[in-house]
């Protein structure tokens, strides 16, 4: 496995932190998927390389969370 690492907008607190970190770890699992807030950052670990926009979709029913890529 690999770890991709992008930046997280729209993190502002740790409710936010967790929010974000239980919907990716829907899809990545929860060992596979590292939200913190300083500095706002989303690691996800994974064969492949996670696409931003696949990314975004799936935060965007939640928030003004927007992930990009570093």
């Amino acid at each position: 496995m690999k770890k991709f690492e992008f930046k997280a907008v729209g993190l502002h607190c740790n409710n936010c932190v967790k929010r974000v970190h239980a919907i990716l770890s829907e899809h990545y699992g929860e060992n596979e998927t590292m939200v913190q807030l300083s500095p706002p950052k989303v690691t996800i670990s994974s064969m492949e390389k996670p696409q931003v926009n696949d990314l975004n979709k799936l935060l965007s029913d939640y928030g003004d969370y927007q992930l990009e890529s570093i």
